[in-house]
């Protein structure tokens, strides 16, 4: 029983992990031709150490990739001494900021589905 239980709400972390990537996915594509279609220049683009301790290396890995498929981040590389993960941001006003919500969205779902 308790297996099923796992299975169904792993299920449920699943569809509820792909459903925010495509609005994610959505509101990233938005910004970015936005930015790209209107003469202001709106980017603030930053440098981010995102903290990766606890996640599996196929946690990271997926992190990662999701990261790099979002338009407006990318991921650079993997300090494996410090488990961070540097990201470039395009939008990013504060970085504090930009790690807190990716640690509270992204990180958490993924603990949740890999």
């Amino acid at each position: 029983m308790k297996t099923r239980l796992s299975l169904i709400h792993r299920f449920f972390a699943t569809v509820e992990f792909i459903s925010f990537y495509l609005v994610e996915l959505l509101k990233s594509n938005i910004r970015v031709a936005h930015d790209v279609l209107t003469p202001r220049y709106r980017m603030t683009p930053a440098l981010l150490h995102l903290p990766t301790t606890g996640l599996t290396d196929r946690q990271k890995f997926a992190l990662a990739n999701l990261v790099s498929m979002t338009p407006g981040t990318l991921s650079i590389d993997y300090i494996d001494d410090d488990n961070v993960l540097l990201i470039h941001s395009m939008y990013s006003i504060d970085p504090a900021i930009e790690i807190e919500v990716l640690q509270h969205t992204f990180i958490r779902r993924i603990k949740n589905v890999f």
